[in-house]
């Protein structure tokens, strides 16, 4: 319910819910139903790009990602500056993003700093029209 819903609202979507009813209609819960599954998909291609990254280049995002400079990163892994910026335009060209910054938000948006747990797409729901079963 909006955060601006009045208290007769209120009390009137929970009596609804209480009587098996429910406060969102059934247009309102398609849309929303749509756009979960629209977001499960975009985050399962994104896994599946972050699965494309060498180890070098998983290294180098999960430290960017954990607020390093390129500089720190030159100096923490002892490779070239050069390297360490083709690292970043080879994340930015598997990720699909168009700056280093949205390749740290597509890692962020994942839920981390590291990619140890993107190795593989996963659905926490079925498809709509697919059975639970």
């Amino acid at each position: 319910m909006p955060s601006e819903s009045t208290p007769v609202e209120v009390d009137t979507a929970v009596a609804l819910v209480q009587h098996g009813g429910s406060p969102v209609d059934e247009m309102q819960r398609e849309r929303l139903a749509g756009e979960w599954f629209r977001w499960l998909s975009e985050d399962d291609a994104l896994r599946r790009r972050l699965a494309t990254l060498s180890p070098r280049e998983r290294e180098v995002l999960e430290l960017l990602a954990n607020g390093h400079t390129v500089s720190d990163i030159v100096n923490d892994i002892r490779i070239a500056e050069t390297t360490v910026r083709s690292h970043i335009k080879s994340i930015r060209r598997k990720l699909e993003v168009s700056s280093q910054l949205a390749a740290v938000a597509a890692l962020h948006r994942l839920g981390g700093g590291s990619l140890i747990a993107f190795d593989r797409p996963r659905t926490l729901l079925p498809s709509p029209g697919r059975s639970r079963d």
